[in-house]
C-alpha cells in the first residue's frame, strides 16, 4: 500500500494538469475577445445630431424657414442617425 499512497501526489498533480489543459479551449471558446467596434468620432456625432434635430424642431414650431428645407433637414438627420446605429451581433 505504501507505493501506491507515495505516488497519490503524483497522480492528482497529472489529473489536476489534465484537466486544466482540456478546459482551458472550453473556457476561451465561451467568452468574448472582442467587443464591438464603435467609430472613434460617433459620440460626437450622435451629439451633433440631437442638437440639430432639437434646432429643427424649433425652427418648425416658429415657422422659421421653408417646409421644404425643414423636410430636407429632417432627411438628413435621419439617413445619419441610422449609419451612426451600431449593428447588432
Amino acid at each position: 500500500m505504501k507505493p501506491v499512497r507515495a505516488l497519490l501526489p503524483v497522480l492528482a498533480a497529472a489529473l489536476l494538469s489534465t484537466t486544466m489543459l482540456a478546459a482551458g479551449p472550453v473556457a476561451a471558446q465561451t467568452s468574448q475577445r472582442y467587443s464591438t467596434w464603435q467609430p472613434p468620432q460617433q459620440d460626437q456625432t450622435k451629439a451633433v445630431l440631437d442638437e440639430l434635430s432639437r434646432m429643427i424642431s424649433q425652427a418648425e414650431r416658429d415657422r422659421a424657414a421653408s417646409p421644404d428645407f425643414i423636410a430636407d433637414l429632417k432627411g438628413l438627420v435621419q439617413r445619419h442617425s441610422a449609419a451612426t446605429v451600431p449593428a447588432e451581433p
